[in-house]
């Protein structure tokens, strides 16, 4: 499982990656993947950082059974007492080795 930290590689990385964790899962075992699209706030301030187009990352697992593909954004939220409220753009992936 990976939460919200593919965002933090370059494009090439996540593809090396993806496909690394799809070989070393066993059949029927289950990927399970947030991350960061690119309706995130930190899509314009970040632009050193990947965010997810549309579908982006279901693409990644088309040879899978997709049992969960939701891309969303959040509800408006804060971070710290000082945060500025923001919402994020967020996709969450589950699916199965086939």
């Amino acid at each position: 499982m990976t939460t919200n930290v593919l965002h933090f590689l370059k494009e090439k990385q996540i593809d090396k990656l993806i496909t690394k964790i799809k070989n070393n899962t066993k059949i029927n075992g289950l990927n399970i993947i947030t991350t960061f699209t690119n309706k995130d706030v930190g899509y314009k301030e970040h632009p050193e950082r990947h965010y997810f187009k549309k579908n982006e990352l279901k693409k990644h697992y088309n040879d899978w059974k997709i049992l969960e593909y939701n891309e969303f954004v959040t509800e408006p939220e804060k971070h710290g007492k000082d945060g500025k409220l923001h919402k994020h753009g967020v996709v969450v992936l589950i699916a199965k080795k086939i």
